[in-house]
């Protein structure tokens, strides 16, 4: 019932971190959340840190859904490795200025390719960004380009783009960039 899975979310997302392994769970939850109050649902997610949501089979519109939720304003580490997040997933997210605490993003093997990356290069909306795993998403030399010449990733330490399609050119670009001054 309606009431008893809200009792199970408010002490699911207790918790500092929360995992969600399966896409009905995932739904439900969302549903769930849409469903309440926008005061009950900030003050429900308000304390998550890590949102582990790889490997659900998420879709632009579940990143978007993701996108326009103020629920989680102390996010600091996102997890959206291993879904099917394409372009416009990635733009939401990148224009969405509801994670301002994040510090860490995995969106590895989703294969949204140079759009996609080049959706999230202008990103002014995660300043804190200190990694930044964007491996195995067909991204090209175009798409690492974009990366190297982007103002917006000044504080990463780490940066994945392995298993791309990069090439010489793309390398080049972000071993020459002035904008990533920690990268170790």
């Amino acid at each position: 019932d309606r009431q008893s899975a809200a009792q199970g979310l408010r002490l699911a997302c207790s918790a500092a971190l929360v995992s969600v392994k399966s896409k009905q769970l995932m739904e439900h939850l969302i549903g769930v959340g849409a469903k309440m109050t926008a005061h009950s649902a900030s003050h429900l997610f308000r304390n998550i840190k890590t949102l582990d949501l790889r490997g659900n089979q998420l879709v632009d519109a579940t990143m978007q859904a993701l996108a326009s939720s103020s629920f989680f304003p102390s996010l600091t580490l996102l997890d959206v490795s291993d879904n099917r997040i394409g372009p416009a997933g990635v733009k939401a997210f990148a224009v969405s200025s509801f994670f301002p605490n994040l510090t860490s993003v995995n969106m590895s093997n989703n294969r949204f390719g140079d759009a996609g990356v080049q959706a999230l290069a202008p990103s002014s909306y995660i300043p804190n960004l200190t990694s930044l795993d964007v491996s195995r998403n067909e991204i090209r030399a175009v798409g690492a380009r974009a990366l190297a010449s982007s103002s917006h990733f000044s504080n990463l330490a780490s940066l994945d783009a392995s298993c791309n399609m990069i090439g010489d050119v793309g390398l080049q670009a972000l071993a020459a960039s002035s904008f990533f001054p920690k990268l170790t």
